[in-house]
């Protein structure tokens, strides 16, 4: 802790490296591995449309759906 006199300028902090952002990545896989690996854009909410056109992807990929 430092002491201060009251009139006197405070040291200020700047940061070196920039945040980290968050990344949201929806994966799916079976007992052989990864299958699909989807990195959603920022400020995604995964919901039934978003989920359904994902599953549908994987299935095109794959011939299965």
């Amino acid at each position: 802790m430092e002491l201060h006199h009251a009139d006197s300028l405070q040291k200020k902090k700047f940061r070196l490296l920039p945040t980290a952002r968050k990344v949201m990545i929806m994966v799916f896989w079976d007992y052989e591995g990864v299958i699909l690996l989807v990195v959603m854009q920022r400020k995604t909410t995964v919901k039934y449309n978003v989920y359904v056109s994902t599953l549908r992807k994987m299935g095109k990929r794959f011939h299965c759906l």
